[in-house]
């Protein structure tokens, strides 16, 4: 009897273990009210509060949030709820990380005088600082991302876009109007490939619509097809749609507003917070489009089963 109560104990403890994993293995981070960190399931439940800051990127194994802090670069382990400010980054200003796909390092937008912004890379023990394009060959360079094995970093500026490999080196220079003709690409924009590689997702400003209470255009998502050349808008008039992550190859999430979130909001711009925003959920051919989360912007996603950090 004894031995029967012990194994049904056991049984019940891995089911426990399971079900736990599986509400934190996917897993949003978002901002929302002054600077507040927060968390939610894949459909935008179990709501934390985690920490102070911004830009939120949480890493592809689940257990960090890296995010810019006032003073810098910093990381929250999401568990533990310890933060680390990177104090390797010799920078004037830094913000926006991005995480690698062995969430072992975060490549990041740096302002170091008397170079221009640029982009750089730290590791997550803190050991290792890099500025990609010290000595100005890629100007501007914005928002880096990640290809999807880590080897380089995918970027924009001077009206390209920029594929720059560890060293700084620019492995190639892809001009805007080769994948949008008639849109306009701002500085916050980040470029994103999926997770099989075939597409490329990113937000643009659409120069000839309007959503009243905006003092410029809305901004909408597309996707651009690698392997036939085709980009194709996802989100409908109507929603400024910004800052898109993927949650699968066939969904994304957003931060988005529309005529009714302004109101009160007057002459905002599409950057200004106080404007009443959400968290959307959408297929990439543009159906199902729900909203998750209420006051949240600049989420991110992580499916908490990629490569663990090398030692």
């Amino acid at each position: 009897m004894k031995l029967n109560f012990l194994i049904i104990i056991i049984a019940l403890s891995c089911i426990l273990i399971l079900n736990s994993s599986s509400l934190s293995a996917q897993t949003i981070a978002f901002t929302r009210n002054d600077n507040e960190i927060w968390i939610a399931d894949k459909n935008g439940d179990n709501l934390q509060f985690v920490c102070k800051g911004m830009y939120p990127d949480i890493s592809p194994n689940g257990k960090y949030i890296a995010f810019t802090a006032s003073n810098g670069i910093g990381y929250v382990n999401i568990e533990l709820k310890e933060i680390h400010i990177f104090k390797s980054i010799r920078a004037d200003r830094s913000y926006g990380p991005k995480w690698s796909p062995n969430s072992n390092m975060i490549a990041f937008n740096c302002l170091s005088i008397p170079h221009p912004w640029g982009i750089c890379v730290v590791d997550l023990e803190d050991t290792y600082f890099h500025i990609l394009n010290e000595d100005g060959s890629t100007k501007y360079a914005r928002r880096p991302t990640w290809d999807l094995e880590g080897r380089y970093i995918l970027c924009h500026g001077d009206g390209n876009i920029l594929k720059i490999d560890l060293n700084g080196n620019i492995i190639s220079k892809i001009p805007y109007n080769n994948i949008i003709s008639s849109y306009w690409i701002a500085n916050g924009t980040r470029l994103s490939l999926s997770s099989d590689g075939n597409y490329l997702l990113f937000d643009a400003m659409v120069e000839n619509e309007r959503i009243k209470g905006l003092p410029e255009p809305p901004i909408a998502i597309f996707i651009h097809n690698l392997l036939t050349g085709k980009t194709t808008r996802i989100t409908p008039v109507g929603i400024c749609a910004l800052r898109p992550c993927w949650i699968s190859n066939n969904k994304i999430i957003f931060e988005g507003f529309t005529e009714n979130d302004i109101k009160g909001h007057q002459g905002k711009y599409e950057y200004e917070i106080d404007i009443n925003r959400a968290i959307y959920s959408v297929d990439i051919d543009g159906k199902n489009l729900k909203k998750l989360i209420e006051n949240g912007w600049q989420p991110s996603f992580s499916d908490g089963f990629m490569a663990e950090p090398e030692k």
